[in-house]
């Protein structure tokens, strides 16, 4: 392969060959790496080499890092091992859905409510990861439950894989959500993001037919699911997700209040999901 940089400053509804500078120079370093299961690009970029652009907080830049054609003929799944974005739907021209860098003021207050382990990277020793509780008695591969998945994944090395079969419900948790006493402030907003794959998710016999398929909950005093209403059935690719909420206070009367948490299950469905890159933001 190859580098090369070229400056670009369109004028018009069209891109004109004199919009492109290729002599312009980025002083990009790039260094790429070949392991066993994939391969791996690093880019040192000098921010002054871009003129006047925004590092504060907030500030979001557009990019296709890989710029991979879209091809329309290839299960949609796949072209997420080819470009930064993997929701294109035209070519690498799709500038709307390309990804997206956003800058972010690094928290300091250790007790605001981020998801620990939210990619699953690390384990505990019995290869559950930490800070997340999954179904007791765990059946062997192939069987309803759920797994570490460390071929399939969307941000990292992992992801975390739940199977059903016969089952009503089979969910992972996290229990005690970052925050004082283990619970979201109240009346504050935050986001709930994550990516999500499906595979073969159909409603079970005897299952509830308006309450079936993949889903996530959050418990802030009040039970809140996503999405709302239909949950996630049927075969996807890699998708993101995201909700926003607002944390609900205790119920009146209620003498203990229990910590928050967040859920992540296959309910009255058989089939296959895959949770990755899990996150509860607050919203500024």
């Amino acid at each position: 392969g190859y580098v090369s940089d070229s400056k670009v400053s369109r004028r018009g509804a069209k891109l004109a060959k004199e919009d492109i500078d290729r002599a312009w120079q980025s002083d990009a370093i790039v260094k790429t790496r070949v392991l066993k299961d994939r391969w791996v690009a690093e880019i040192a970029l000098p921010v002054k080499s871009l003129g006047a652009v925004s590092l504060s907080s907030g500030a979001t830049w557009v990019a296709n890092m890989n710029r991979s054609r879209n091809v329309a003929t290839e299960d949609k799944a796949d072209i997420q091992f080819m470009s930064w974005s993997p929701f294109l739907r035209k070519s690498f021209h799709d500038l709307g859905r390309f990804g997206s860098l956003r800058f972010v003021t690094a928290p300091t207050d250790p007790t605001k409510a981020i998801m620990r382990n939210g990619s699953f990277e690390t384990a505990k020793a019995n290869g559950q990861p930490e800070h997340w509780y999954f179904p007791g008695d765990l059946p062997p591969e192939g069987k309803a439950g759920a797994f570490l998945d460390t071929t399939t994944y969307r941000e990292g090395k992992h992801s975390v894989r739940i199977v059903n079969d016969t089952q009503r419900r089979v969910i992972v948790a996290q229990v005690g959500l970052p925050g004082k006493e283990g619970q979201l402030e109240t009346g504050k907003k935050y986001r709930l993001s994550f990516f999500i794959k499906g595979e073969n998710i159909v409603l079970l016999d005897g299952g509830n037919p308006k309450f079936h398929g993949a889903y996530a909950n959050v418990f802030s005093h009040r039970n809140i699911f996503f999405p709302p209403t239909k949950k996630y059935t049927g075969t996807f690719g890699w998708k993101k997700v995201a909700f926003e909420f607002t944390s609900m206070p205790p119920l009146k009367g209620a003498t203990k209040i229990p910590p928050d948490y967040l859920r992540l299950g296959l309910q009255d469905a058989s089939g296959t999901v895959w949770f990755d890159d899990v996150r509860i933001e607050e919203v500024e």
